[in-house]
């Protein structure tokens, strides 16, 4: 639960901290930077974050027999 309530907590804030430094605020109109800084926001800055947790998974270790490996060593653990 911890790192679930973190999570949303740095999402959040880099989320506002990023809009900071796209020039944003509520009290005048929007220019064509803040605009462009939002559609970052929403799409290419969240697609590269996916990219590189795409690419961490790719290199994960564990696969289906390392995982039946494991599996096998807890139970003798378990049962001795």
């Amino acid at each position: 639960m911890f790192a679930i309530k973190l999570g949303v907590a740095v999402g959040g804030f880099l989320g506002l901290y990023f809009l900071g430094l796209f020039g944003y605020s509520k009290e005048v109109t929007n220019t064509p930077e803040v605009i462009n800084g939002i559609k970052l926001l929403i799409s290419i800055i969240p697609a590269a974050f996916i990219l590189v947790c795409s690419i961490m998974l790719y290199f994960y270790p564990i696969n289906d027999k390392l995982l039946t490996q494991i599996v096998t060593d807890l139970n003798k653990r378990k049962k001795s």
